[in-house]
């Protein structure tokens, strides 16, 4: 059973989210359109308290069919082959914003009986890729300046160097 003193439909939690935290976000613009996203699919008058796995899952389901999307003008045949959202927006754009809203019901003392199994919901990422400089790359980078002097001296140091190197 759900007990909070404050309203527990979406729309009103996402609003105090917004209003207390989520509009200070490095990019509060990605934010609101995220909040707005899933209030527009549950429903304004949805209570998140009635938003369970299954529900949930049938959300994630839809965001993955969506495609990412480009400015300007596109015929239909150029959206249909624009490629399909990653995971990883999947996973950042619709199940970490509304366990975002759980936290926040839940820090103004909501409790839910029917929580959605927030990792199961998780889409599978690829590993964070690992790149490694070529030979030539690395000579480039590490081309010393020559000697350093004083700090003082003008024809040494960073200043003199003229290179954007690691060792400058």
């Amino acid at each position: 059973m759900a007990r909070s003193r404050e309203s527990l439909l979406i729309d009103d939690i996402a609003a105090r989210l917004w209003n207390d935290r989520a509009q200070y976000d490095a990019d509060p613009e990605a934010t609101e359109t995220n909040l707005a996203r899933l209030v527009e699919y549950f429903g304004k008058t949805t209570a998140l308290t009635d938003i369970d796995h299954a529900k949930a899952k049938k959300m994630v389901a839809l965001r993955r069919g969506h495609r990412v999307s480009r400015r300007g003008k596109l015929t239909k045949e150029q959206k249909d082959a624009l490629p399909l959202i990653s995971n990883a927006t999947v996973n950042r754009s619709t199940i970490a914003v509304l366990r975002r809203l759980f936290s926040f019901a839940k820090d103004e003392g909501a409790r839910f009986d029917a929580e959605p199994k927030w990792e199961e919901l998780l889409l599978p990422e690829p590993e964070e890729r690992v790149r490694e400089l070529q030979e030539d790359e690395s000579r480039r980078s590490i081309t010393p300046c020559g000697p350093i002097t004083s700090p003082s001296s003008s024809s040494s140091g960073p200043a003199a160097c003229g290179r954007r190197s690691a060792l400058c």
